[in-house]
């Protein structure tokens, strides 16, 4: 074997030839006599010791996954084994293009800020560290970095249903402090005087909120053959996550205004194609109408939520109306407002002191 430089030809070359594989003429990546000798001189190393790393390396190159200059390089530096693992190591970046297909699409806008589309991304790269310095980094409130380490949580258990990694990186990242949720809500007989304070169809609109704890991009997707007069249900298509399709009840004073949109006729919507910000316009001013403000549509889904567990409902009952997956958002947020003076009510005597039971005084 040795190295030699065809006429016009920039770089020496050498005949690489490997049992069981192709005899190729690779580049040695040099210019000059001296290192292209020095070149050859690590191939026949990596021939004569069958260094497992080295031959690997050499392999690559007649498969044209690495040129004979980065091993060379590599070699130099002590850092050839890490570039032979490098050729193992999955890259994530298209794998993310894939999991996008299924995937909610901010999840996939959130994943794409550490993982930009059309760079090689290594799985080995996808770390606590790398995922934990990256959050820090984002310019943005904490409770939107939980956003992120979500969404990046999502994409790492899919990764290990794939087996393209074992563990998810993500979940043994802390999170950041969220703010303490916002709390704003009204009486169920408030939500009615601003529904009928409310022009048509608005007026149902608001009152089917208020009623059921359905989200308003749900409420606008309705058609006639998601009502349940009878049975006082409404199927609500959620698509933010999989809980977010359920059958809700609507309570009883809503009634008149749910009986208003059924039509029974198909699948017809309820209600036309709406600005939101004319749905917030009409929102605020039946509030004003009323003595009210300060209220957001959002809050509708408190008011069910506190409404109907001052009323006596189960955690579980309201977690389902507001399409969670548990109790356990619905507890925290809203717990508050479950205890009321029949839980505070004595059932076992048995382990009550009794003032009867006291001994008179001497």
């Amino acid at each position: 074997m040795m190295v030699f430089r065809a006429d016009g030809a920039r770089t020496y070359k050498l005949r690489l030839s490997l049992s069981g594989h192709k005899p190729r003429t690779v580049s040695t990546g040099a210019t000059d006599e001296a290192t292209a000798a020095d070149v050859e001189a690590m191939v026949k190393r990596f021939k004569g010791r069958r260094d497992v790393a080295g031959m690997a390396a050499l392999v690559a190159v007649l498969d044209d996954d690495l040129s004979l200059a980065a091993v060379y390089d590599a070699d130099m530096r002590g850092t050839l084994r890490d570039l032979v693992a490098s050729l193992s190591d999955v890259d994530l970046e298209p794998l993310v293009s894939e999991w996008a297909k299924r995937a909610n699409a901010k999840y996939v806008r959130q994943v794409r800020a550490l993982i930009p589309e059309g760079e090689r991304f290594p799985a080995s790269t996808f770390t606590r560290k790398r995922v934990s310095v990256f959050l820090a980094e984002l310019s943005c409130a904490d409770p939107t970095r939980n956003r992120y380490r979500a969404a990046l949580s999502v994409f790492a258990k899919w990764l290990v249903e794939r087996e393209v990694i074992e563990t998810n990186p993500v979940r043994d990242v802390a999170m950041y402090k969220e703010h303490d949720p916002r709390m704003v809500w009204m009486t169920w007989k408030d939500a009615q005087r601003v529904a009928n304070a409310s022009p048509a169809p608005l007026r149902n609109l608001f009152a089917i909120m208020a009623s059921t704890g359905i989200e308003l991009g749900a409420a606008l997707r309705l058609t006639t053959a998601d009502l349940d007069t009878t049975a006082k249900t409404i199927h609500a298509r959620g698509s933010k996550t999989t809980w977010r399709n359920r059958v809700v009840r609507y309570e009883e004073w809503a009634d008149v205004y749910v009986r208003f949109l059924d039509k029974g006729i198909g699948a017809v919507p309820l209600f036309p194609p709406m600005q939101h910000r004319d749905i917030l316009a009409a929102f605020r001013d039946a509030q004003q109408a009323v003595g009210l403000s300060g209220h957001r549509l959002h809050d509708l889904r408190h008011t069910y939520a506190v409404n109907a567990l001052k009323q006596g409902y189960k955690p579980q009952v309201v977690a389902h109306q507001l399409g969670h997956k548990d109790a356990t958002m619905v507890t925290k947020v809203y717990g508050r407002f479950v205890p009321s003076e029949s839980d505070y009510v004595v059932t076992n005597v048995a382990t009550t002191p009794s003032r009867k039971a006291r001994g008179k005084r001497a």
